[in-house]
């Protein structure tokens, strides 16, 4: 069984699941030996965010995708990652493809598994390995930054090191 997770921010503001569904159970024949299930569509480009976002401080990680691109990409995460909590202007449509990884959210983790896709929207998070890692393909639209703050300077900061090699691994 694969599952559909909606990432999303509670009342508080704070990263969450919102919602998790059988994708199987939802797979609907289209044509002659065709079956699917539209899991997750937006109505517009770039797609509106609903919720509150962060602005630009210490765990801002600017991936450089403009508001409207799209980027898809293959991350390969070794046994024993872990990666600090980040959020960036992306909305991120993530399929586990082999292994499992823990996605932490500020209220709580989920596993996820091979099969499993997820929905991240500009959210806080961070993802850790267990000793057999995993692969996740990864497709990225970009979203309007976020607003910086007033009195807020971290914007102009940069990124920790440990999270620059992380990403410069990953997209290399």
């Amino acid at each position: 069984m694969s599952r559909f997770v909606v990432i999303g921010s509670g009342e508080d503001g704070r990263s969450k699941v919102v919602e998790v569904r059988d994708v199987d159970a939802g797979m609907a024949s289209r044509m002659p030996g065709v079956q699917w299930n539209c899991v997750w569509s937006t109505a517009q480009q770039p797609p509106e965010i609903p919720g509150p976002r962060r602005g630009p401080d210490d765990a801002w990680l600017d991936l450089q995708l403009p508001s409207g691109a799209t980027r898809w990409a293959i991350f390969a995460f070794d046994p024993g990652l872990s990666t600090p909590f980040h959020h960036t202007a992306t909305l991120d449509y993530d399929i586990v493809l082999e292994g499992e990884v823990t996605l932490g959210l500020e209220q709580g983790d989920i596993l996820l598994r091979a099969g499993d896709c997820v929905v991240i929207p500009a959210v806080m998070h961070s993802w850790r390995t267990d000793s057999k890692g995993c692969t996740i393909s990864v497709a990225y639209c970009g979203l309007e930054p976020p607003q910086k703050q007033k009195g807020d300077e971290c914007g102009e900061q940069e990124i920790k090191a440990s999270m620059w090699s992380l990403i410069c691994r990953a997209l290399s």
